[in-house]
């Protein structure tokens, strides 16, 4: 292991192969000879990765030799365990380096209204989706809810902080943020929250080390808006993503006046009806597929002879000379009730908690100031994310002193590096809206290198299509077959659609190992 060096000017992005999982490490020149600024994006791995804690022990093991110890600015972009678990699988290691800035997005602000209310809503669903898991006797109904509830840790810890050793075992997203702010605090620091279209913002001072004043970094996401960030599935009309897809929900209204909607109806399903408030039992009530007069429940059906023979109950009072035939009848009539139904909704419930986490994202543009190269880093930012970039505008003085308005376009047209969205999902990766280009289609530089976080296998292990091979298909074209993914040997070891002068640019500045792939932008 050894020292990260970046180039004389530029960025060299250093992408970690622990599996299907974020972790990224860049390093910048300096104006100090041999010292480099280092920033760190997200470490962590998909729960369920066969050794997990060893792997994210190797990575922090060699992050700490290549920086030397010093990560001059960690961003966390979002609350998922993909993204986070490896500041507690290595929590030792991050103990000793030195963390001298953290930048979280602004939902993680305890100061702001919405990021509490947000906040709130997102444990009591979860809590929901957890105690609806102790309900489902169907394993193929429960894999995917837990499945989805492990991008949190794990779904049956209850809440509270995970382990601090590499040898316990962590239990969830809540316990790796305060184990980054335990971090950045050793250095007399706190988290600064992040907005989108804030002043464009320079890599901050670092005690004893010179500024970067050839970066400079565009938050763009997550929206400070509650519609926006629950936007996280393409319209039947805007084709906003490489496949179509769509949903619908309908809502209802009780007597005083708060709204019904799927996700607070799944919520009082699964609670204890004593612990609800009047107007809660009033929602929930409004629920139900019958009213309360054509309802009967299983314990007082079990009791009548008719629901017994032909709904399949079990009776423990039936005669014990009943012949093994009727009974084995009486058994296959389960399939008539309706009791346990709703619950096969869990499971697009724990979806959307998924993917609105995931439109939480932290997005951030980072550019070389000298050939306006831009680097975009995106997290898994949904479609709500992405679309709200069109309402961000900034002004900065052009070569004369002039000002310019600096708008997504702009800075999509110079996007030379893309980090790809959510390990290539169909959500994460927009194309247009109708007919107008946006997101992927506005990428137009003949220099652009895609860089995808994704262990396909893992992925089809969870029942997850990742990358979607739509996404992936025009990644390569627009890339000119410059994708370069965690779980492949990249690039390829023929030119294939590349131009010989690209092919030699890719191999220059390119290099892999086994554990990790690293890819060089100069300015």
């Amino acid at each position: 292991m050894a020292t990260l060096h970046p180039p004389a000017s530029g960025v060299t992005v250093r992408m970690y192969r622990q599996g299907l999982g974020d972790c990224f490490l860049l390093a910048f020149p300096t104006g100090q000879p041999g010292q480099a600024f280092y920033m760190l994006i997200d470490c962590g791995v998909i729960f369920g990765t066969q050794s997990a804690a060893s792997i994210m022990q190797d990575v922090a093991t060699d992050i700490e030799a290549a920086t030397g110890g010093d990560i001059h600015l960690l961003v966390a972009t979002h609350e998922h365990w993909d993204h986070l678990c490896g500041f507690l699988y290595a929590e030792d290691i991050f103990q000793r380096m030195r963390i001298h800035n953290l930048w979280l997005a602004w939902t993680e602000d305890p100061t702001d209204a919405l990021a509490q209310q947000l906040r709130a809503e997102f444990h009591a669903n979860r809590e929901a989706l957890r105690m609806a898991l102790n309900l489902i006797s169907d394993q193929d109904t429960a894999a995917p809810i837990t499945n989805l509830l492990h991008f949190f840790g794990d779904p049956m810890a209850t809440s509270g902080s995970g382990s601090g050793s590499a040898t316990a075992t962590p239990q969830n997203t809540g316990a790796a943020l305060q184990a980054l702010r335990g971090f950045v605090s050793k250095m007399n620091a706190s988290p600064v929250y992040r907005h989108p279209g804030e002043e464009p913002l320079s890599l901050p001072q670092v005690n004893g080390l010179s500024g970067v004043p050839t970066v400079r970094i565009y938050v763009l996401g997550p929206p400070h808006d509650e519609k926006t960030l629950k936007d996280i599935n393409p319209s039947t009309k805007g084709q906003e993503v490489y496949t179509q897809g769509a949903s619908a929900s309908q809502d209802t209204t009780g007597s005083a006046g708060e709204t019904l909607t799927a996700s607070k109806a799944f919520f009082l399903a699964v609670q204890n009806e004593d612990q609800l408030s009047s107007v809660e039992k009033e929602l929930r009530e409004l629920s139900f597929p019958f009213d309360q007069h054509v309802r009967i429940s299983s314990e007082e059906a079990k009791q009548n002879e008719f629901f017994r023979t032909y709904y399949g109950f079990d009776d423990p009072a039936t005669p014990a000379d009943i012949g093994a035939e009727q009974s084995e009848t009486r058994t296959d009539e389960a399939w008539r009730r309706i009791d346990d139904d709703w619950l096969g909704a869990s499971g697009e419930f724990a979806l959307q908690l998924d993917s609105y986490t995931n439109n939480t994202s932290l997005v951030l543009a980072i550019e070389l100031v000298n050939t306006k190269k831009v680097l975009l880093f995106v997290a898994d930012a949904q479609i709500g994310n992405w679309l709200s970039w069109d309402d961000l505008s900034w002004s900065l003085p052009d070569a004369n002193g002039t000002p310019q308005a600096i708008r997504i376009g702009d800075l999509l047209a110079h996007t030379v590096f893309y980090k790809v969205g959510h390990h290539g999902s169909v959500n994460a990766t927009i194309r247009g809206y109708g007919s107008t280009p946006k997101g992927l289609e506005l990428m137009t530089s003949p220099d652009l290198v895609a860089m995808i976080p994704v262990d396909r296998q893992m992925a089809l292990k969870k029942r997850w299509n990742m990358p979607c091979e739509p996404v992936l298909q025009r990644l390569e074209e627009k890339t000119g077959q410059r994708v370069l993914r965690i779980d492949d040997s990249t690039p390829p070891r023929t030119q294939g659609g590349m131009s010989d002068t690209a092919w030699k640019a890719l191999q220059a500045n390119y290099q892999e190992t086994k554990l990790y792939i690293q890819y060089t932008v100069t300015d």
